[in-house]
């Protein structure tokens, strides 16, 4: 695990998204290792990152005795093109002043494919410093790096990384810093009017843990942001995430979501989608040592098509409870409203009640006020009783396939659990399910009735 450690420290890349959050699900084919032109066997192969045009792959190798620095020395990049026939050359590590004795990698790539952003500064030939630089492609060949002013990048310790996107605007940084939640944190890093980096904002604790978060690359849109992580529950070790903005600023994201059909058991990272549905990134699975790997996207339509085009709607009200405080869902469970005082937890366990509902917009998992309220009541009713519990079971509407909509339906609930603990309430007492669209609680042919199917249901537990 320490080479794979080492990899870590210098990752970023850039990447196409080709899935809408609403219409399409992302599922893979069955990841393959590239082949030898890619992955040598002997040394580590990691950060791989496709030029847009999709002629030329950028990736670090580790421990291989052609580094500037020979095998013991740092990290070099190395690259191979594509031939007519599709497959690879062999690769290189001839790409002039970008390669020194230290640790070097990309950290991205401008949309014309003539300015790379490297880690690290080029202090002296055959040295680095911690930042960022740039080189430019002119007259055949790359030019000596140059510095890229970063303020506030003040790591403790040699394991950072930068992901600059192609519009050379936006920056994201791994990295832990006096002001991180736990290992490495991510950061944005915005340009100001002047063509100049403002200072790293955190992304705060929706998308940081108190483990490793890396390999930050947001989507073409700017909507979706992919990383990987040790701080989250998955496949084991390293997992690949994502999450989606959820307003116009950048430190608002939804619940992250395991990137499932890519991840494995062991360290998964620094993964790339680009425009044809290829996508590439590195992985230890059966192996001591990082590898990297491609798959290609699978994309399926909703199975709805008459469901294709929603008209805007207003789902910032929450669906209103009866005249007696209770909304009936089905034949067995009722729904008591908070406003029905007093609660009582024990007796809506007897008579196998939920306490309210919480409410979602479409496609989405972050918490509206109302739903705050709600889960306010049952930290107060967690807090007065130590043997009491509680389950989170998410919904959603039948809009999209089930596929789709069962880890959304579990990140609603991980939502919900989310503000419990942040509220106090320890995990253990937490449980959480989803249904995916399974069990409507209305008809899904109005909004209102597709509204209420958008929910987390609140039961206590002894």
């Amino acid at each position: 695990m320490n080479l794979l450690r080492l990899c870590v420290s210098l990752m970023a890349v850039w990447t196409f998204s080709l899935m809408s959050v609403e219409a399409q699900v992302p599922r893979f084919e069955n990841p393959e290792k590239m082949p030898d032109a890619v992955n040598s066997g002997a040394a580590e192969e990691s950060l791989p990152l496709m030029s847009k045009d999709g002629s030329v792959l950028f990736f670090v190798r580790s421990f291989h005795p052609d580094n500037t620095g020979g095998v013991k020395g740092g990290h070099d990049i190395w690259h191979c093109r594509k031939n007519d026939d599709g497959t690879w050359s062999d690769a290189s590590n001839d790409l002039g002043p970008l390669n020194s004795k230290g640790n070097n990698a990309v950290a991205g790539i401008s949309e014309d494919g003539n300015t790379i952003y490297l880690v690290n500064t080029y202090e002296r030939r055959n040295q680095t410093g911690i930042g960022l630089s740039k080189s430019t492609y002119q007259e055949g060949k790359w030019t000596t790096p140059v510095n890229e002013k970063v303020p506030g990048v003040n790591p403790v310790n040699e394991f950072y990384s930068f992901y600059v996107t192609p519009e050379e605007d936006i920056m994201f940084i791994s990295m832990q810093d006096n002001f991180s939640k736990g290992k490495n944190d991510l950061y944005i890093v915005l340009k100001d009017e002047q063509g100049s980096w403002n200072v790293p904002v955190n992304l705060g604790e929706r998308i940081n843990t108190t483990g490793d978060e890396i390999s930050p690359y947001l989507s073409p849109d700017r909507q979706r942001l992919y990383f990987a992580t040790d701080g989250r529950a998955g496949m084991g070790g390293y997992d690949i995430f994502y999450s989606d903005r959820q307003d116009e600023g950048w430190t608002n994201w939804s619940v992250p979501v395991n990137l499932s059909g890519v991840n494995s058991g062991d360290f998964d990272a620094y993964f790339s989608l680009y425009e044809d549905g290829t996508a590439f990134f590195c992985s230890s699975r059966n192996d001591t040592i990082a590898n990297i790997y491609s798959t290609r996207l699978v994309v399926e339509e909703e199975e709805d098509d008459d469901d294709a085009v929603i008209a805007e709607e207003d789902d910032t009200a929450d669906p209103k409870l009866g005249d007696d405080g209770v909304f009936e869902e089905d034949d067995t469970i009722k729904v008591v409203g908070i406003d029905q005082k007093p609660i009582d937890p024990r007796s809506q366990i007897a008579n196998n009640q939920a306490l309210d509902n919480i409410y979602f917009d479409y496609d989405k998992y972050f918490l509206r006020t109302k739903s705050k309220e709600v889960l306010d009541v049952v930290v107060e009713e967690l807090k007065k009783d130590a043997g009491l519990n509680v389950r989170l079971v998410g919904h959603c509407d039948d809009r999209g396939s089930q596929e789709y909509n069962l880890p959304l339906s579990k990140n609603r609930a991980n939502a919900a659990r989310e503000y419990l603990e942040s509220k106090g309430i320890a995990a253990k007492r937490i449980e959480i399910a989803g249904k995916g669209k399974k069990q409507p609680a209305a008809s899904n042919a109005t909004e209102e009735g597709r509204q209420l199917n958008r929910r987390v249901e609140i039961y206590f537990r002894d």
